[in-house]
């Protein structure tokens, strides 16, 4: 049994739009990103992709990298437990 324990990148974004102290809909004019598609990565119904992870790099200042590392160890999690 896999004692670790992943999240999708959604949570760790929903982390930063509660610390923001502002709406889903403020989010996606800051990040360019439409309201519905941010809404589906909260849910962790869709992945964080380059163009995603793009533009959240510019809007938070943190790396690409960073949110496609995050959608990689989700998936490689999510693969390995089935």
């Amino acid at each position: 049994m896999n004692e670790h324990i992943q999240f999708h990148p959604g949570y760790y974004l929903q982390e930063i739009i509660v610390d923001m102290n502002i709406t889903v809909e403020e989010f996606s004019e800051i990040t360019k990103i439409n309201k519905e598609e941010i809404n589906s990565i909260l849910d962790g119904k869709i992945p964080v992709n380059a163009d995603i992870s793009k533009k959240l790099s510019d809007a938070l200042c943190l790396s690409e990298e960073l949110w496609l590392n995050l959608q990689k160890h989700y998936d490689e999690f999510v693969h390995n437990e089935r």
